[in-house]
């Protein structure tokens, strides 16, 4: 049992890859922790490992070695379908690449995850609308994705990931294909989710200017993790 806790807490987590020319060392010896209601921004340039961390995390893949924890979980020890609910139930993912289903409307795109968790239809459309109200996209809840804009599409992104109420949300490269006034929108939405639903996020990205959110700031650099 942990001293104390954590949404997710990694201990001495490493990640390594063999070529032709021997092992590739991506992560070496991370400890990480997040609490409840905190938003966590790990910079790095690109191929520095932030995003294997991130999908590591999220249990989107598996450490070569160390312990992860979520919600005092021993992740080792659980099975596909386990790990499968525990990231359905408490995760959310946000991608740079929004994978929205373009052949639906606003409301459907967000509600998806509750239509999969078998919730009632009309159940879902209305759990969506609420969250679609809190993001500022009242007036889009019955547009098509193609109509949106791409700040628009993000936001999207964001209610459908966070509709499930997850413990925490993990966002790679969230503002990447925005432009400025857009990705200042979506700094502003995370804040707002944080303080409004006590969302917790991890943020990995190149954009320096979404250090100014952030509760705790990091820097990946050759596999390590660092605080900034």
């Amino acid at each position: 049992m942990l001293d104390k806790k954590y949404i997710i807490k990694a201990d001495n987590i490493c990640k390594n890859f063999h070529d032709q020319n021997g092992p590739i060392n991506i992560l070496q010896n991370i400890d990480f922790y997040i609490n409840a209601s905190e938003i966590v921004v790990i910079m790095g340039a690109s191929g520095s490992g932030k995003s294997t961390l991130l999908h590591i995390l999220g249990l989107l893949d598996t450490a070569s070695s160390g312990q992860l924890i979520i919600n005092d979980l021993d992740t080792s020890i659980l099975s596909e379908n386990q790990k499968c609910n525990l990231r359905n139930k408490n995760l959310g993912f946000i991608y740079q690449s929004h994978n929205l289903l373009s052949e639906l409307s606003v409301v459907d795109n967000v509600a998806m995850p509750l239509i999969v968790r078998r919730y009632r239809y009309d159940h879902a459309r209305v759990e969506a609308n609420l969250i679609i109200n809190l993001i500022g996209l009242n007036s889009k809840q019955n547009s098509m994705i193609y109509n949106l804009s791409g700040g628009e599409r993000q936001r999207v992104a964001i209610a459908r990931s966070i509709i499930t109420k997850p413990d925490c949300i993990l966002a790679d490269e969230p503002t990447g294909n925005l432009d400025k006034k857009n990705a200042y929108k979506v700094f502003d939405l995370f804040v707002k989710l944080k303080n409004e639903l006590n969302s917790s996020f991890i943020i990995v990205t190149h954009d320096f200017e979404l250090m100014s959110i952030a509760d705790r700031k990091f820097i990946m650099k050759n596999g390590g993790l660092l605080r900034i």
